[in-house]
């Protein structure tokens, strides 16, 4: 399967994880299983050959193929916007879009200039913005137009010495040899807007006096960036008087000289030569109308033939509603043959793919979000082919938890069995249960299927998590252990029961199934949660207890999505980066 295709990028996130999370969603879709399926055995048959392993799980190290990908040309963080995409075959295309023209809209704030040239970095200059008008600007946007020379930013991937720029500025090391300006096209740049009535913000960060320096001393050596002569700057009689520093009523920290001015906005249309930065485009052009300027938005509207309007959007990548819209983008797509498959092969193969680390939470709930119904009554929500992947994820975790409220009120086994729904799977195959217990208010008795499961060989043997200095009400046949609680609230702090199981049992991939109070503090605290299993039955109720269901959507973008009869299984992975 291969292909050539444009997203959407999202603002906020890097080029590199976009392409990783794409990598992880499609590893785990059916759409790709056969491609991935060909290039394991491959791999295998490698490796028997006597090939080196690799490291990280990677190809040739022994792990599961990932879906080849690549990208044609990177889109700053900031930025929005085409991202070309190759799949497969496609990756070899990629060259041809490094080099080709490109179309921006851009965002240019005038009042001051950063170590980036963009908004996410620090304030290198302040400068007058009063003597600025559109005509002034339109004027200076005729020199740079055409071929031109520019420095590119010292915050860019460049490689200088084997490092790439941003290496020596984010370690605060001076640069072994001057940036060297680089040759851009520029056929079209157009201005299609120009206000100070806007709500954009200067930076609140000064850069540091010796970044500063760096940074006029790099201009002055290249001899550019040096602004326009005094006789084309329109100065009024503010631009001699001290530069004492006020604040406006904006909030932004600017001199004396400039306190009747305000910012200014320029919106930017441009067409040009791929590897032109935009944003020392718009650094240059701050210089050249005698003030500074940074970018604050870019938007990438074309890259050769594909255009922003045909861009696949990101939001479904994230929702898990991508794959037929893909399909059309691609040669060789095949229906998945899992989708044939019973639904023991279809929920052993779907877990197979997550392998699970660190914290899972588990749970289904209604379409309405409910998880229980009113006072608290248990419900049968999952429909006996969810159930399967169910058995399949307690087989692969090595411990399994549930609060107390929850072994109180359903006194639950949490143990994983065969297709049959009752025969248990192999004692190695079981996960060590585990009960929240953090005020020590109830004990584990030989009347619980815990320990009915234990004693009859098809369970490990559960234990009973407290708090720290907790004595147990009643006496507990299940292993007592202690744990930190926080504050308070008297609750585990989940890093602080990560770090006891990685001390006391070191592979950690603990899953949790419950109750309400566990899943909705575990769906708060994100970065203490690694992977978020969700079963959405196609039930309402109406009424009852209801899970978090912003928190769900809006930490945990979907990897995966799969129908087991009427229900809807999504796998969500922590937001990091995107």
């Amino acid at each position: 399967m291969s292909g050539v295709f444009a997203i959407n990028k999202p603002s906020g996130s890097s080029s590199a994880a976009c392409l990783d999370y794409l990598k992880l969603v499609f590893s785990m879709s059916p759409m790709f299983a056969d491609s991935l399926s060909a290039a394991d055995a491959l791999d295998h048959q490698s490796r028997g050959a006597g090939a080196r392993r690799g490291r990280g799980g990677k190809r040739g190290g022994g792990g599961s193929a990932q879906v080849k990908m690549g990208h044609g040309g990177t889109l700053d963080p900031l930025a929005d916007g085409v991202l070309v995409v190759g799949i497969g075959n496609g990756t070899r295309k990629l060259q041809a879009f490094l080099d080709c023209t490109k179309e921006y809209e851009a965002v240019a704030l005038f009042g001051c200039s950063t170590d980036t040239y963009d908004a996410e970095g620090k304030i290198l200059e302040r400068a007058s913005t009063s003597h600025l008008t559109r005509d002034l600007i339109e004027s200076k946007l005729e020199g740079l137009r055409g071929n031109i020379t520019q420095t590119p930013p010292i915050y860019s991937a460049i490689k200088m010495q084997g490092q790439p720029l941003y290496w020596y500025a984010r370690n605060n090391k001076p640069l072994p040899e001057p940036i060297k300006p680089r040759n851009a096209t520029v056929s079209v740049l157009e201005m299609l807007d120009y206000t100070t009535d806007h709500t954009w913000r200067l930076p609140e960060s000064e850069a540091e006096e010796d970044t500063k320096l760096s940074s006029r001393l790099i201009a002055e050596s290249l001899g550019v960036n040096k602004g326009a002569p005094e006789d084309e700057i329109q100065a009024d009689e503010a631009d001699s008087q001290p530069t004492k520093r006020v604040k406006l009523e904006n909030g932004h920290g600017v001199t004396a000289a400039d306190a009747s001015s305000q910012t200014v906005a320029v919106k930017l249309r441009m067409t040009v030569s791929g590897g032109t930065y935009v944003r020392s485009l718009i650094h240059d052009l701050g210089k050249a109308c005698g003030s500074a300027a940074h970018m604050v938005a870019l938007t990438r509207t074309r890259v050769a033939d594909h255009e922003l309007k045909d861009a696949l959007p990101w939001k479904p990548f994230e929702t898990g509603d991508w794959e037929d819209t893909l399909a059309t983008r691609l040669e060789g797509v095949k229906p998945p043959s899992e989708s044939l498959a019973d639904p023991e092969t279809m929920a052993r193969e779907f877990v197979r793919l997550l392998r699970p680390r660190g914290i899972t939470l588990t749970y289904a709930r209604t379409s309405d979000g409910f998880i229980a119904g009113p006072d608290r009554k248990p419900m049968r929500i999952s429909g006996s082919e969810s159930m399967r992947m169910t058995h399949h994820l307690r087989r692969v975790h090595r411990q399994i938890a549930v609060g107390s409220g929850t072994f109180q009120s359903d006194d639950p086994g949490l143990n994983a069995r065969e297709a049959d729904g009752t025969t248990p799977m192999p004692l190695h195959q079981q996960p060590e249960p585990f009960v929240l217990d953090p005020r020590g208010k109830l004990a584990i008795r030989e009347s619980s299927k815990l320990w009915q499961l234990h004693v009859a060989g098809s369970g490990k043997k559960p234990v009973h998590l407290v708090g720290e200095g907790v004595d147990v009400a009643g006496e507990s046949v299940a292993t007592v252990e202690q744990v930190g609680v926080s504050g308070a609230e008297s609750r585990f702090a989940w890093r602080t029961v990560r770090d006891h199981l990685q001390k006391t049992r070191k592979d950690v991939s603990l899953m949790v199934e419950g109750g309400a109070a566990i899943i909705n503090d575990l769906l708060a605290h994100p970065q203490d949660l690694d992977l978020l299993i969700v079963t959405v039955s196609p039930k309402t109720v109406g009424a009852g207890i209801q899970v978090d269901l912003q928190a769900e959507t809006e930490h945990y973008p979907v990897i995966a999505k799969r129908t087991f009869g009427q229900d809807t299984v999504y796998v969500r992975k922590r937001r990091r980066l995107l």
